[in-house]
């Protein structure tokens, strides 16, 4: 009996901690699930006249990964949504075509801000995080604050390339396996 209690327990907290705890949403009356905030990789804005090839290459030396190719490239600024995050003045998410690793947004003109210290930028990558079919930024991240960029205003959005998708593990699957593992363990002690 002490078991079977045990044996529940430790399912059910197994089931708690693969449920997402806290996520964010969009703000557009459907409170669409947009999971977390991706994460700054990198800024820049001298890539001079850029084209598709030269975003790329610059994705790869970003990354590190000189195998990263394009999975989608959208320069349809027009077709894209973009709407406010849980909010807040400065998140914003656009749904993505596919689940990319990392995507790049390019920004209209770059140019310098009124401090010395700090440029606008016209390039940025992102690692993709939590909800992967979702591009979800904040312009106050703290990496592209400590990086010296500042994102001049969410309406200079030009287009975006996502790069390099990668199958994502379900949080289901993991307990699926999870449930599998403890079966087998409990199983296999009986026998013992």
């Amino acid at each position: 009996m002490k078991k079977t209690i045990l044996l529940t327990f430790a399912l059910l907290s197994v089931v708690f901690l693969a449920s997402t705890v806290w996520g964010l949403s969009i703000n557009d009356g459907s409170n669409t699930d947009v999971g977390a905030w991706d994460t700054f990789l990198a800024g820049t804005n001298n890539l001079g006249s850029s084209s598709e090839a030269l975003e790329l290459t610059w994705m790869q030396y970003v990354t590190g990964d000189t195998t990263l190719t394009y999975t989608q490239y959208d320069d349809g600024y027009d077709e894209i949504s973009i709407y406010n995050v849980n909010d807040t003045t400065d998140g914003y998410a656009f749904a993505l075509n596919g689940e990319p690793d990392f995507f790049l947004i390019k920004w209209g003109n770059g140019g310098n801000t009124d401090d010395p210290n700090t440029e606008y930028v016209a390039w940025t990558a992102w690692t993709n995080s939590e909800e992967r079919d979702w591009a979800v930024i904040s312009l106050s991240d703290s990496g592209l604050l400590a990086a010296g960029w500042e994102i001049k205003n969410i309406d200079a959005f030009s287009h975006y390339g996502e790069t390099g998708a990668a199958p994502v593990p379900e949080p289901a699957t993991i307990l699926l396996l999870g449930a599998g593992l403890l079966g087998t363990g409990v199983v296999t002690r009986r026998k013992i």
